[in-house]
């Protein structure tokens, strides 16, 4: 998993050109539900290893970026392919729902 560090990359450029799926995982430090799916995105991203990048963006400490993709409760996920969002989801999901989620567009 990549936490993505905003002040040495910008969204645009780092959602561009990318083959492979990119899931923005938005979370916070103090966010129970978020340190409960995070075990569950590693897995997903080594089981598609090559086919997904699994990014996180702190909310706390980019809280523009909440406002900016309009995130209002964490965990919220955002998933792109070739800089079109394909579909976003919130909440702790199970690992079968965020998979049958994402073969769509694998």
């Amino acid at each position: 998993m990549i936490e993505l560090d905003l002040e040495k990359t910008n969204m645009k450029t780092f959602l561009a050109g990318r083959k492979e799926l990119v899931l923005l995982d938005f979370w916070a430090p103090w966010c129970g539900p978020c340190k409960k799916i995070k075990p569950i995105l590693l897995e997903i991203e080594k089981e598609l290893d090559g086919k997904i990048i699994v990014a996180g963006v702190d909310i706390d400490r980019w809280s523009f970026m909440a406002i900016d993709y309009s995130v209002s409760s964490v965990p919220h996920f955002l998933v792109y392919r070739d800089s079109d969002l394909k579909f976003s989801l919130t909440g702790v999901v199970s690992k079968k729902t965020l998979l049958k989620n994402l073969s769509k567009f694998i």
